[in-house]
This record gives structure tokens, C-alpha cells and sequence, in this order.
């Protein structure tokens, strides 16, 4: 478990609910680790470690998402038992957190009480169908693979800059990038999901058209919308940070 969770508990206060955080291509978990100082006392944050970072960056890496999906929720789910949950994922990290959801729904009848979801593209979104007619990820060398990087965006270009460290990150991001060039879903005839669900974008984010009217198609439940000012990872700014915190302490008061 503590390989694959950073688990943060406020000392203030005494957890009645857990959060998971998903990370984003390549991301690691310092970043939501953070937000236990800022969320209520009853919240516990855990943030998730994939294989590749941290700790973890020996570990081998996942190539299909449906057996990545599985072990985590092998992972979590004594976790999600205990205690009332809620998901936040960011880009990738929101489609796991979506399949690692409907997994739940439909294999142990479990749910989140809340999905909090950014910067990605609908699971049932015309535009995963679309024909990819660029090179395969996996057949690009890592020049090749860094000039695409460049050119799908997302990725900080402080980050881009220093070669010497994004060399080192190529692996991962690359793996975690095939995963999500290999997704497709079909539409179901009823949502899979009922909790509510809370999205966040960036209202710069030109990179994508992430088609934030299909995520309502995932749940019967609620459906909220909140475009921050910013780019790609406009979460990473103080001021949004302190706006998506505030939208969750908010709707996880009564859970």
C-alpha cells in the first residue's frame, strides 16, 4: 500500500474521508501531497505513486490501462471500504480515476462520493474515435518523441528546456502517453456512474479540445463546470489551487 499511496494525514484533525489523487503523465504525488495542509482536518489526502517515479522509478511500467486499473484497485480497495471516498484526477490522471471508478461500480458495487475531474478529454468523446494518423509513440525515437511532446502540449516548457532531466523522465511519460493514445471507449446506454461530478479546466488550454459537455455522459449524478484562468496546468498556480481546494472542502462537507 505505501508503495503505491502517499498517504497524508492532518494531525488537526481526525479523518472521516478519503481523497485520491491521480497524476497527470509522467507526475508524481508531491503536489497533492500538499493539500493536506490546506483541505479540512477530516480529509485525509493519498495521493497516488505510479510505477516510474519516485520510490517507484525502477519499477517496470504499465502498457495497458485496463491491468493498471486492476492492481489499483487490488491496492485501494481495503482503503475504500473503511471510509467515504472521493476521486480528483488531472489529465491522465482523470481517466484512470474514471475507470478505476466504473471497475469499482461494476465489480464490488462501490463508488465515490464525489469525482472531481481536469484537463482531459471525455471518455466517450468523437474525438478519442478519430484516426490517429501520426506515428505510433512507441515507434518514435526519444528526438522524435520530445518534438511531439512539444507539439501536443501540457508539458512545461521549463521542463522541455532541461534536456538532461527530461531524458531521464522519457520512459515514463512516454509509457503513461501510450496509454492514452491506445484508450478508446463506446458510449454506454446508461452512464456507468451516479455520483456527482465536478470538472476543472484551463480557459488557455488551446492544446486540446477536451469536450467537457461529453463528461456528463459518465454519471446520472450532478455535473459542474469551472474553467480557471491558465494553461494546460493552470492547477499549478496559487491562486487556482486555492479555488479547486475550496470547491472540495465544499462539496465533501457533509460526506
Amino acid at each position: 500500500m505505501d508503495k503505491w499511496v502517499n498517504r497524508r494525514v492532518n494531525p488537526q484533525g481526525t479523518c472521516s474521508h478519503r481523497l485520491f489523487c491521480f497524476p497527470w503523465a509522467g507526475g508524481g504525488t508531491l503536489f497533492y501531497a500538499a493539500w493536506t495542509k490546506l483541505l479540512p482536518g477530516n480529509i485525509e489526502v493519498n495521493a497516488i505513486r505510479l510505477p516510474g517515479r519516485e520510490s517507484r522509478f525502477k519499477d517496470p511500467l504499465y502498457s495497458n490501462l485496463d491491468l493498471l486499473v486492476e492492481e489499483l484497485c487490488r491496492i485501494l480497495l481495503p482503503s475504500l471500504q473503511e471510509k467515504p471516498f472521493s476521486f480528483f484526477g488531472h489529465s491522465m490522471g482523470a481517466i484512470v480515476c474514471f475507470e478505476l471508478a466504473c471497475y469499482l461500480k461494476k465489480h464490488h458495487n462501490l463508488e465515490p462520493v464525489h469525482m472531481f475531474l481536469s484537463g482531459a478529454t471525455a471518455p466517450y468523446s468523437t474525438l478519442r474515435q478519430e484516426k490517429v494518423t501520426d506515428k505510433p509513440l512507441d515507434q518514435l525515437t526519444d528526438d522524435e518523441f520530445l518534438e511531439r511532446l512539444g507539439k501536443l502540449g501540457g508539458t512545461p516548457k521549463e521542463v522541455l528546456a532541461n534536456k538532461a532531466l527530461i531524458r531521464l523522465f522519457i520512459p515514463v511519460i512516454r509509457a503513461d502517453l501510450i496509454l492514452l493514445e491506445k484508450y478508446s471507449k463506446e458510449a454506454p446506454s446508461d452512464p456507468p456512474l451516479s455520483c456527482p461530478i465536478n470538472f476543472f479546466d484551463g480557459a488557455e488550454d488551446r492544446t486540446r479540445n477536451h469536450d467537457i459537455d461529453n463528461w456528463k455522459t459518465i454519471s446520472s449524478g450532478s455535473f459542474d463546470v469551472q474553467l480557471l484562468p491558465g494553461e494546460h496546468f493552470y492547477l499549478q498556480q496559487e491562486e487556482n489551487t486555492a479555488k479547486i481546494i475550496k470547491t472540495i472542502a465544499e462539496k465533501l462537507k457533509s460526506s
